[in-house]
């Protein structure tokens, strides 16, 4: 009788293939590789392990493939059981396996509940933990009950082995939320989130991802506690408020000294991106983005301010022309836009740095006009020999 090859497998090899249609780590930071499939790795699981009874024998075996796959979103919802089924199945010879949960929150006081109930239950087992709250305008007082609940204060809770924190609360103004400052932390993503980072001090962060969220200039003072941090991103999408205190960013700090940072993306307002420019140490070998969005701001611009822009702009320049391969360089100059990176380079997978530096142009015309002249300063001040300069001023 025919065999297909997949039936001679052993049980290791077969378990191990289900295991990789589990969640990975870039699921949880927001850098899975596009165009994947989106299947649920719930359902997937669900589905393999009613094809047969080798294969339904070999992943009720394990726990791996039922403790990475916890996608509250696609439990059934006429089967509230079906949660504890799934959690049984997580443990081996009684000893818990390390959770991965992902779960989208609703105006549904059953996804709301099921989630704060689940997560004060097994909060010391999660090791990945992805939230995101979605509601549309006619359910704003819903949504806003649930990012206002109290019981948000499970962050604040230890946890020795939670690595990875994504939480989005979308557009809702909530009251600031604190993390407990010994967390194992290595990611953290936070959108619209207000964290109070006064405190922490997570020295196993390697990803940190900070969008749309309300912070001071204490996150300057956070990162001088992440030593092995390697990917940070800061990004605002508001057009004058990006939340950050405007007048903490105009205070000379000592700069911050991240030895392992291999992206630095900054996309914020001039104020902010001027404070982070000077407070961030320029590492060598590091990929450098810079995005000054729209910004219709009263925020005064002084000739100090210009001055601050202009030392963090030529250091960080200055790490990518030490650093860098010797290779083109474009300057392009608009009514709209300035721009500055490396000519034929869109993507951060080059093995030589990148440094690419925007400006879309929202300010009072005499802001627009220095901002252009301090960078043009800048270049005649520094050795380009190593670069192939295009230039393009209109």
């Amino acid at each position: 009788m025919y065999r297909p090859p997949i039936s001679t497998l052993s049980d290791d090899i077969l378990y191990t293939i289900f295991c990789e249609n589990t969640f990975t780590e870039g699921d949880f930071t927001d850098s899975a590789i596009p165009g994947l499939p989106t299947v649920s790795p719930l359902i997937t699981a669900r589905y393999s392990s009613q094809v047969c009874r080798q294969w339904r024998n070999c992943i009720l075996g394990g726990t791996q493939v039922w403790a990475e796959s916890l996608d509250m979103e696609h439990l059934p919802e006429k089967r509230p059981e079906w949660l504890n089924e799934v959690l049984s199945r997580t443990f081996k010879q009684g000893k818990p396996t390390p959770l991965s949960v992902k779960t989208v929150l609703t105006a549904s006081s059953r996804s709301s509940e099921e989630f704060f109930d689940f997560v004060s239950n097994h909060w010391g087992r999660i090791r990945q933990l992805k939230v995101t709250v979605l509601g549309g305008e006619e359910e704003e007082e819903d949504i806003s009950d649930v990012v206002e609940d109290e019981r948000w204060d499970i962050l604040t809770h230890p946890s020795t082995i939670l690595q990875t924190l994504n939480i989005d609360f979308g557009s809702h103004d909530i009251c600031p939320l604190y993390i407990n400052n010994d967390l194992p932390l290595r990611n953290l993503i936070a959108r619209a989130l207000p964290l109070v980072l006064s405190e922490v001090k997570f020295k196993e962060m390697r990803y940190l991802n900070i969008a749309d969220t309300v912070l001071s200039f204490e996150v300057v003072t956070a990162l001088g506690h992440m030593p092995l941090l390697e990917d940070l991103r800061i990004y605002s999408d508001t057009d004058g408020q990006d939340g950050f205190d405007q007048d903490c960013w105009k205070e000379t700090q000592d700069e911050v000294h991240l030895p392992r940072l291999r992206n630095l993306s900054i996309d914020c307002s001039l104020i902010t991106a001027i404070g982070l420019l000077v407070n961030i140490k320029p590492t060598a070998g590091c990929n450098f983005f810079c995005n000054v969005r729209n910004e219709f701001s009263s925020t005064e611009v002084s000739s100090i301010d210009l001055s601050r822009f202009q030392n963090g702009f030529k250091n960080h320049f200055k790490s990518y022309l030490d650093h860098g391969s010797n290779g083109s360089l474009s300057v392009v100059g608009t009514q709209k836009k300035f721009e500055v990176k490396n000519s034929n380079r869109d993507s951060f997978s080059f093995p030589s740095p990148k440094f690419v530096f925007r400006m879309t142009r929202c300010y009072e015309d005499s802001v627009w006009l220095q901002m252009r002249q301090t960078i043009v300063a800048t270049f005649s001040s520094m050795d380009l020999s190593s670069v192939r300069v295009t230039t393009s001023m209109n």
